[in-house]
This record gives structure tokens, C-alpha cells and sequence, in this order.
């Protein structure tokens, strides 16, 4: 879990991109224990970002 996490740390702090963790991974770190098995990250970003996000993740090979 830690991993995929750190990964979108790195590179929303190097884009400059204010972020948040929200759904199941939220939930797991709220509670302090991982609960399931997650296969995604769902991220909370500002809609003014949007497009710059798209095009960077993209860029980095992220599925979008």
C-alpha cells in the first residue's frame, strides 16, 4: 500500500500539485490497517488542475 502512496507523493510535490488520498486507501489510513487489498489510488485534486494533471500523468505513464 505504502509504496503506490509514496509514488504519488514524489510526483505531485515535484509537479507543485496539491493532493489528497480519499476512498478505500483513506479509509485503510484513517483506520491505521489495511482492510482489503487495493488495486487503485483515488486522489483528490483541485478542478483548476485538472488538465495539467491529465497531461503529466499521462507523460508518466500513469492510467488515467
Amino acid at each position: 500500500m505504502n509504496s503506490i502512496i509514496e509514488q504519488a507523493k514524489q510526483t505531485f510535490e515535484t509537479w507543485g500539485i496539491e493532493w489528497a488520498i480519499c476512498g478505500g486507501m483513506a479509509i485503510d489510513i484513517f483506520l491505521g490497517e489495511e482492510t482489503r487489498k487495493h488495486y487503485d489510488l483515488d486522489l483528490f485534486v483541485f478542478w483548476s488542475d485538472k488538465r495539467k494533471i491529465i497531461e503529466l500523468m499521462l507523460k508518466d505513464d500513469w492510467r488515467v
